[in-house]
């Protein structure tokens, strides 16, 4: 839920391109077969009608019992469709795991002042490094795995 409402907010991509196959309708306007038509996933991501107050930080939103109805595509971080990113399931298990290994051995705290400024580039990125306090957790290690091995908490990392 927590890595969902990150990639909600912060999508990897911030701007991609599809050609329509066809003439269509969209939002009332006709697009010509063969146009390029830009989808950005911010938008997309904090748009009103798609979620309720799409501004605010809440990975409860991805409560697989959430009663908060999603709407096809309205959450697109990877793409969608039959043209998703090929790599979307190893980027979760990716962040996942980076989470489960920092969360673990440091408390993390986003200095009070930092306010994220975006750039726009291939990807997604911010302008200035992200200004986080890092702490070290008091890890304990089970003695029967830990034979001769200090502990994580005076380990270098």
């Amino acid at each position: 839920m927590f890595a969902e409402e990150v990639l909600r907010l912060s999508p990897p991509a911030w701007l991609t391109g599809k050609a329509t196959a066809e003439d269509d309708k969209f939002w009332g306007h006709t697009v010509p077969g063969g146009s390029m038509v830009l989808i950005i996933p911010p938008c997309i991501h904090e748009h009103p009608d798609f979620w309720s107050d799409p501004k605010a930080f809440r990975p409860e939103r991805f409560d697989p019992n959430s009663n908060e109805a999603k709407e096809p595509f309205s959450y697109v971080p990877f793409g969608g469709g039959p043209h998703v990113c090929i790599g979307k399931h190893f980027a979760m298990l990716e962040i996942m795991v980076g989470l489960a290994i920092l969360s673990r051995r440091f408390e993390l705290e986003v200095h009070p002042d930092f306010d994220p400024v975006h750039a726009a580039g291939i990807s997604a990125a911010p302008k200035f490094p992200m200004m986080v306090r890092a702490r070290r957790r008091a890890v304990s290690v089970d003695s029967s795995t830990a034979k001769n091995k200090e502990p994580l908490s005076q380990k270098a990392i």
